[in-house]
């Protein structure tokens, strides 16, 4: 089972050669119109700008605080979902398709979500500073630093 759409599938198993995120970053913007299906309104609220702004600076302050690349899509699937399809297909595995898990229904939904905001994460950071999860956070960012945000995604994390 993988956490994408047959659409999305259909025009990832073409990219025969990319074997690194850096890679398929180049064809993220043709593959998230086949992941998350048409999600542009010809008219947006001012509840869907006001979600934008915060999911964007939410997103800024994800990447900075894990010290992920700046082009890191974690909305997206990416080169990890991509070698689960084509290690199922090669082993004739039945390969289930759940969709995106940043559709069209969840953009929508998320629209009314206001704990995208700096308050609520510098609260978060602040309730989590002497916990486990500050102590997995420094010795990622260690690795993060020793090989690079797509060499982490790609080994670090399997």
């Amino acid at each position: 089972m993988v956490q994408t759409n047959q659409n999305w599938w259909n025009n990832a198993k073409l990219l025969k050669y990319v074997d690194s995120q850096e890679e398929m970053n180049n064809y993220s913007d043709s593959l998230v119109k086949a992941s998350a299906g048409d999600e542009v309104d010809f008219y947006f609220s001012n509840r869907k700008w006001l979600f934008m702004a915060r999911f964007y600076l939410y997103s800024w302050l994800f990447k900075w605080h894990f010290r992920f690349g700046f082009d890191f899509k974690f909305y997206q699937p990416g080169l990890e979902v991509k070698k689960a399809c084509e290690a199922a297909e090669s082993v004739g595995a039945n390969l289930q398709f759940l969709g995106s898990e940043f559709n069209a229904n969840t953009w929508t939904r998320l629209n009314h979500e206001t704990r995208f905001n700096i308050p609520e994460y510098l609260i978060k950071r602040y309730q989590y500073v002497c916990s486990n999860y500050s102590e997995e956070t420094i010795g990622n960012r260690q690795k993060l630093s020793l090989v690079g945000p797509s060499a982490f995604t790609e080994n670090c994390l399997d």
